[in-house]
């Protein structure tokens, strides 16, 4: 598809990859940052697992150890309705398309699924089993 400058089709593929950029911004962050854990863990990004390709997972090389899965998503704005819906969409993605099975097979106990949800500057985060209708930033 070949979008024209100045037309709507344009501002709007704008606006998705920039929005799509700044999830990837933090997650790209957030993986160099569990790097400290490679002596013990493996830390992967963008692979295939499941049904589908997840954001970030961190696999345990020693059976029975912890593992996470971590689904990024953007949020428009802060509002906590914007904001809970993306976690809870990026929490229900993780469990859709099965990207824990993975961590199960590499026998990963317990398995924790993140949504992370990125607005502006701001970043929120819910775990699996958590609720909360008023999201906080991390700190």
């Amino acid at each position: 598809m070949v979008f024209a400058p100045g037309t709507k089709a344009d501002a709007g593929m704008v606006i998705g990859t920039i929005a799509f950029s700044a999830a990837r911004s933090e997650m790209t962050v957030l993986a160099g940052v569990l790097t400290r854990l490679l002596s013990r863990y493996d830390v992967d990004s963008n692979r295939e697992g499941g049904l589908g390709r997840y954001d970030i997972l961190v696999a345990p090389r020693t059976r029975g150890e912890p593992g996470a899965v971590l689904e990024f998503k953007v949020a428009r704005d802060a509002r906590a309705r914007t904001v809970g819906a993306a976690l809870t969409e990026g929490l229900a993605q993780i469990k859709r398309k099965g990207y824990a099975a993975q961590l199960q097979q590499r026998g990963a106990a317990p398995i924790w699924c993140y949504a992370v949800a990125c607005c502006g500057k701001q970043v929120f985060v819910r775990r699996q089993g958590e609720r909360g209708s008023h999201p906080r930033p991390a700190a």
